[in-house]
């Protein structure tokens, strides 16, 4: 009985240990495949994902990759849009979704990186395509916001997301 009450002693803390935190887990995301027209392609789009937890809720997450000229997912793009980003010297592909506006929101995330030099492109023709890719509902995708983050000049050094109580994450290209 004593070793029973012991464990639910050890685990009642644990628990409760847990749900004060501030947690920012980063992982690797691949999207798998795609086409357009007559390409069919088998490639990944490696992105990083980024989650923001107060507690045990997820509050802000995003998802950074560079697609360059040389990738099959760089046909997504409109002409126009291929002629935006030649514009860039630096960019990543955004996807990113806040659950509370009061705690971490979209436009502090925008804010944030406008102030490191880089300006938030709407690509539609993109977007379009990635959202008929079968990852697309399956990942709940359609509740993130889809942009192109554009460094027209040379930045030094990497895109930083800090915010108040979490660790500071630096996206390397």
């Amino acid at each position: 009985m004593k070793k029973l009450i012991l464990l639910f002693a050890f685990l009642l803390t644990t628990s409760c240990s847990l749900t004060g935190r501030n947690i920012v887990q980063e992982n690797d995301f691949e999207l798998t495949g795609g086409s357009v027209g007559e390409k069919v392609w088998k490639n990944d789009l490696k992105l990083k994902r980024i989650s923001w937890y107060q507690e045990m809720t997820m509050v802000f997450d995003v998802l950074l990759g560079e697609i360059s000229n040389e990738s099959p997912f760089y046909n997504w793009f409109s002409t126009s849009e291929k002629i935006s980003l030649k514009q860039c010297s630096k960019s990543y592909l955004a996807l990113y979704y806040s659950s509370s506006s009061d705690v971490i929101s979209k436009k502090r995330f925008l804010k944030q990186v406008k102030l490191q030099g880089y300006e938030q492109f709407i690509m539609n023709d993109f977007q379009s395509a990635l959202r008929l890719h079968p990852q697309y509902v399956s990942n709940s995708f359609q509740l993130y916001d889809v942009a192109i983050l554009c460094a027209k000049s040379e930045i030094e050094g990497p895109l930083k997301l800090e915010f108040p109580n979490y660790r500071t994450i630096s996206i390397k290209k």
